[in-house]
């Protein structure tokens, strides 16, 4: 019991941030309620602890001591509340001192403060004793103790609990905030120390990834290296605009040699792809690393499984890029066919925020030929489709503006349907194409009057005529529906069928056609009663 209840005061001390003004609060006036005595019928289990708290109101609380996010407080609060931390604290009262867990939890982050405890709770020798070695707080200057230094920080900061509790998605800051305690005095090098440590971060994230994580763990898992990937590019960028470090070639190499791990990782494929560049970039590596860099990859990739090969694929290739040798890069590309345009996107958009928008032409009339059989192949729910389409829309828009290329755009809207049917729309309609427009909803079945009626009065206005074949759809399909609603529909549309024919001075041939549908369906006798009612048929009729 007393090892499960120090487990589950361990988490909450992980949980629970001195520096957070909320997190004392909520500390504080648990200790008060648990020392003026509110905790009562109090009832310690192998894994449970209930208790009863005497606050504004009486409020019951139960802590899981399996799993800390279990436990529960009838309050209103929604996270870790100041009832559990009093229960907590007079269970542990019971044996060990509640005030010597607070100390540590206010300290927990003091190197000075760890240290004195360690030496107080060390052996004393009489007679012989002997200086006890201090704890490094900073590593060596030498990649390898930084190295070293890195792993047993991530050990202690990144390793993930075994269960899922509120403020846990916090282990990425607490590595940062690690590290920079550790950073070297001269500041040339904290940045290129803080990627280094970082990028060592998220490969021990990396190899935490498994199918038996549970969805809270992996998520905690996700958001911990994408904090780490925000933060090491914002440092890769501090490095690349300041003045480079005397003597720094070494931990670059060394940098640099740490990427070939990223071919070997079963997930997290666009985060090893974007380290890989990241690091990899002109700035950081020298023409003839980058070409060792490409003969080591293309004699490699060939063993590779099709995954990683893929991988390695689009490193040449974007080692190729910064080059400027496009043609051979493209040529990578094509080979790997639609599995490209995963990276592809990505590429785009790095071209795209640089304004490199002659470069894209060639890359962009691969991706619009194969971004379908991409999204067909590699995303099966159709509402990621249209995610990624959206997404990819947001890249290939200003390239069209950039270099009037609007036929790769409508390429790409034309060949993604039905999932670009809503922006493939409103790109007709805005080039006034009026005949496509009205060819896609036909189509695609869409009710205009419903989902585009603005746009449907606008082209009733300046060419009527492109909307028969999409209202005569529409009367058809409505009446096939057999109910009184759909009739109602159905009529609302033959008077616009009706304004129509008239404008176009056809009014024979929308007789012909009112007589025809109303002889065809005379059966219907709700449908008949709509068109006398909507005035399209005499009464008599």
């Amino acid at each position: 019991m007393h090892d499960a209840l120090n487990f589950y005061g361990e988490r909450i001390a992980g949980v629970l941030s001195p520096k957070s003004n909320n997190d004392v609060n909520v500390v504080t006036k648990g200790l008060v309620l648990y020392r003026q005595g509110m905790v009562t019928k109090l009832t310690i289990d192998e894994e449970l602890i209930h208790g009863v708290v005497q606050d504004v109101m009486k409020v019951d609380v139960t802590l899981d001591l399996t799993f800390p996010s279990n436990s529960s407080c009838s309050c209103p609060a929604i996270d870790l509340c100041r009832h559990q931390l009093a229960v907590f604290f007079a269970a542990y009262s019971k044996s060990a001192s509640v005030s010597d867990w607070v100390d540590d939890w206010k300290h927990k982050n003091d190197a000075m403060y760890k240290l004195k405890k360690s030496l107080e709770s060390g052996p004393v020798f009489k007679g012989t004793e002997s200086k006890p070695v201090q704890q490094k707080v900073k590593p060596d200057h030498n990649y390898a103790s930084w190295r070293a230094f890195f792993a047993n920080v991530a050990r202690e900061e990144l390793t993930l609990p075994p269960y899922f509790m509120m403020g846990t998605h916090r282990i990425a800051s607490s590595y940062q905030r690690a590290i920079q305690r550790s950073e070297p005095d001269n500041r040339q090098w904290v940045p290129l120390y803080r990627s280094m440590a970082y990028f060592h971060g998220i490969r021990f994230l990396f190899d935490q990834d498994s199918e038996s994580l549970d969805h809270f763990r992996k998520e905690m898992l996700q958001q911990s290296v994408h904090e780490l990937y925000l933060a090491i590019i914002d440092e890769m960028s501090r490095f690349e605009t300041s003045i480079r470090p005397f003597d720094s070639e070494e931990f670059i190499g060394a940098f640099l040699e740490e990427t070939q791990g990223l071919l070997y990782t079963d997930s997290f494929v666009f985060y090893r792809w974007q380290l890989y560049g990241l690091i990899w970039s002109a700035s950081l590596s020298s023409k003839e690393e980058r070409a060792a860099e490409r003969s080591r990859l293309e004699s490699l990739v060939t063993s590779l499984p099709e995954a990683d090969a893929e991988l390695g694929q689009m490193m040449i290739v974007h080692l190729l890029m910064l080059e400027q040798e496009d043609e051979a890069a493209l040529a990578i590309i094509q080979l790997l066919g639609p599995a490209a345009c995963f990276y592809l996107t990505f590429m785009l958009e790095d071209m795209n925020m640089l304004k490199q928008h002659a470069r894209m032409i060639p890359f962009v009339e691969f991706y619009t030929k194969n971004i379908k059989a991409y999204l067909l192949h590699y995303h099966s729910q159709e509402y990621k489709r249209t995610n990624y389409l959206y997404n990819a829309l947001q890249i290939i828009r200003p390239f069209s503006s950039a270099t009037k290329r609007f036929d790769l755009l409508e390429r790409m809207l034309r060949e993604t349907i039905p999932y670009s049917l809503i922006p493939y729309s409103h790109y007709l309609y805005e080039k006034k194409e009026y005949k496509k427009w009205v060819e896609l909803q036909v189509a695609e079945r869409v009710n205009v009057l419903a989902e585009w009626p603005q746009q449907a009065k606008e082209i009733q206005k300046e060419k009527p005529e492109v909307l028969l074949p999409l209202y005569h759809q529409q009367v058809i399909q409505l009446i096939g529906g057999k109910n009184r609603a759909a009739y109602r529909d159905a009529v609302r549309y033959l008077k616009k069928l009706r304004t129509i024919y008239k404008k176009l001075k056809q009014v024979p041939a929308w007789e012909s056609y009112i007589a025809y549908l109303s002889d065809t369906y005379k059966r219907l006798r709700a449908f008949q009663e709509e068109l006398r009612k909507g005035k399209l048929i005499d009464a008599a009729d």
